[in-house]
This record gives C-alpha cells, structure tokens and sequence, in this order.
C-alpha cells in the first residue's frame, strides 16, 4: 500500500505551566490536517538512539522485497527472529496502521460533510 501523508513535525506550545509539545500531522491527499494520538515534550529524533535508527532503515527495503517476492528478513518463522528485530517490526506496523486509521476517520469526515453540504 502507497504511504499517504508525509509526517510533518510541528512545535506547540501550551499554556504558560505546560512544556512545549511533538506531535507528528500528516495530511490527507485533498491537503487535509489529521494528527496521530502521540506526542512527546522532547523532539522524537532525539529520543531514539542510533541502533534503533538502524534497525527502522533496514525495515524499509525489507518490506519492498516482503511485497515484491513474499521474502522476509529473518525468514517466515517470527521465532527465528531476533527480538529487537521483531519488536521494531511491531512497532512500525502499529504506527502504520494508527496512522492509516486517523487517515481513514479524516477523510471519512470530509465525505460524509461533501455529501451533506453536496
């Protein structure tokens, strides 16, 4: 499936006693704003070391080839995999798909208004 919406890092800030917040906006094809339900009070970059980095540039040719051949990194059986492996695979996969769920309820939204209004 095509990535829709580029994540866009955008700095808030809240009220006086509230620490500046991260908070990843993506937007829909028609230019729509949606946000995903994570933000940190630290830029995220700075939060992840660099063997986690690795690991996520490794994830992104090996789900071209996933798609392309049906081959996966560490082989078919997830129990072969180391666990860091398997557990950044997860967690790439969940914010995929939180993602792609915000991406949905937006435009969803924006039909149901242009049929209303239409």
């Amino acid at each position: 499936m095509p990535r829709r919406g580029k994540p866009e890092y955008a700095h808030t800030n809240g009220a006086a006693l509230q620490p500046s917040s991260w908070a990843a906006s993506y937007k829909t094809e028609s230019g729509r704003p949606f946000r995903v339900a994570v933000e940190s009070s630290e830029c995220p970059v700075s939060l992840v070391r660099q063997s986690t980095r690795d690991l996520v540039r490794l994830f992104g040719p090996s789900r071209f080839a996933l798609e392309a051949t049906g081959a996966t990194l560490y082989g078919p059986r997830l129990m072969d995999w180391p666990a860091k492996a398997y557990d950044v695979a997860m967690l790439i996969e969940g914010c995929r798909n939180e993602v792609e769920a915000a991406r949905m309820e937006v435009e969803n939204e924006e039909m149901r208004s242009q049929v209303k209004h239409g």
